[in-house]
């Protein structure tokens, strides 16, 4: 039995000898894994570049039916919603809490309906409110009434969110009004207008 210090060193094995290949070659250090990277997808939606606003049918509200069908026709498409069963969960997602609209939408059977399906029945339910429309008539008198000041001339305001000369600004509007009234062909009220006009014109 070896008892002497250096006896004793010779039986503690090399630790070079736990890196030796099976085929006698010495290998420098162990061997380590090559890290791998995994490839997260990619959840992250974007939001639309407009406002969704909920919908309730309640008197108050200001959001139209035909206006809310319409942005939510926007926001399926910008987001690329297409299955019929996500498009409908999101639109009753987008109907006001316990409001009329929303009671309506889950006593709806949506069971083996489409998107358009649901679509006809809460235009049947909720038809879109029809806008008063002006009078030919009040739209020609709106027409004479317009008025371009000699004060005005070469000054810019915004228009349509461009910085517009004041009397391009006149000329849009009185051609918006003479078509909305139907006489932008025509020679009636012309003389009325040009009557108001300043002199240097």
């Amino acid at each position: 039995m070896p008892s002497s210090e250096s006896s004793l060193a010779l039986s503690i094995p090399d630790p070079s000898s736990l890196f030796k290949d099976p085929f006698g070659l010495t290998v420098d250090q162990p061997i380590q894994p090559k890290p791998v990277t995994l490839h997260q997808p990619n959840t992250h939606i974007m939001s639309a570049p407009f406002t969704m606003h909920s919908f309730s049918s309640e008197p108050g509200d200001n959001v139209q039916p035909g206006e809310f069908l319409k942005t939510f026709r926007r926001f399926i498409t910008y987001t690329h919603i297409t299955e019929n069963a996500s498009i409908i969960e999101s639109f009753g997602d987008h109907l006001k809490y316990s409001s009329p609209a929303d009671e309506w939408f889950q006593e709806l059977d949506v069971k083996d309906k489409t998107w358009k399906d649901v679509e006809r029945a809460f235009l049947d339910c909720f038809p879109p409110v029809e806008k008063a429309k002006r009078m030919e008539t009040e739209l020609e008198r709106e027409l004479c009434e317009l008025r371009l000041k000699v004060e005005d001339l070469r000054k810019k305001e915004k228009y349509a969110g461009e910085e517009v000369y004041t009397h391009v600004i006149f000329t849009e509007k009185a051609l918006s009004l003479a078509k909305q009234a139907k006489i932008s062909t025509g020679s009636n009220s012309i003389w009325k207008v040009h009557n108001e006009l300043p002199d240097i014109i």
